[in-house]
Parts: C-alpha cells; sequence; structure tokens
C-alpha cells in the first residue's frame, strides 16, 4: 500500500527499510544537535506523510543507539490525519551526552492498523481472572 510524502529539506532522505525483511521503515535526521545526558531532544526529520486508513505510524527505537548509548524515543504516535513534519523526541538516558548528525538513522516508523473502538460508559466492568492486578502481577 503507498504512503505519500513529501520531502521537506535538501537533507531529507527518503524512510527506508534496512532489508527486505525489516519490519521498519528508519526515519534520518536532517539536523545537527546535542542530545545532554539525561535530557530530551527534539529532531527534525524533514518528511511529511500520508498515512493511509485504517494504518497509524508508530516510531520506535533504533536497538543499537538503545544498546549502544541508552538513545530511547519518547511519545511516537503519529495519526493518520496528521500532515506536518515527523518529528522525534529523542531521550539520553546515559551519562554522555548524545551528538546527531545530519542523515543519521535516529529512529524507525512502523505502520500499524488500527481500529476505531465507541466507548460506552458503564456501571460496573465483566468480572476477569486478572481483575484490577496490574504492574507485575502476572509476572516480572
Amino acid at each position: 500500500m503507498p504512503v505519500k510524502f513529501i520531502r521537506t529539506s535538501v537533507h531529507s532522505i527518503i524512510p527506508r527499510r534496512a532489508t527486505a525483511g525489516s519490519v521498519g521503515y528508519d526515519l534520518f535526521s536532517i539536523e545537527n544537535k546535542r542530545v545532554k545526558a539525561g535530557s530530551t531532544a527534539l529532531i527534525s526529520t524533514g518528511i511529511k506523510m500520508q498515512i493511509p486508513s485504517p494504518f497509524y505510524g508508530k516510531i520506535e527505537g533504533r536497538s543499537g543507539l538503545a544498546y549502544r548509548c541508552n538513545i530511547h524515543i519518547g511519545g511516537g504516535v503519529i495519526d493518520r490525519d496528521y500532515r506536518g513534519e515527523i518529528q522525534v523526541i529523542l531521550v539520553n538516558g546515559g551519562d554522555l551526552d548524545f551528538q546527531v548528525m545530519v542523515g543519521m538513522a535516529i529512529a524507525q516508523m512502523i505502520f500499524l492498523p488500527c481500529s476505531n473502538m465507541a466507548l460506552v460508559e458503564v456501571e460496573n466492568l465483566d468480572h476477569s481472572d486478572r481483575g484490577a492486578g496490574g504492574f507485575g502481577s502476572s509476572g516480572i
């Protein structure tokens, strides 16, 4: 299924999968920016998209950046009706500053189907075996 996109900068790199079996499309920075240790930064990709229904875009981290540099993603949902530039919130969980460079693959986008549910307010919820157990109640 085609996804329409626009490059907004001469530095924009078309999102692409690293291999034929890759699920995510790599997103690339169009700017040089330092992400200070323990802080976050908003990184521009220079890409706008028109994601077709019934899909949305989910921005995920890159395993190498997470493992080697403790760089993770904040937020990450791109609604199908959003037409602005795709930007990535990088979270530096490490002790060292991290330098983003123009052309660096900083994240990946996965296209996932989304069902629109109808929320119905009720007085009680049906019983389940799990009940209200959460935050580790089903195992660590």
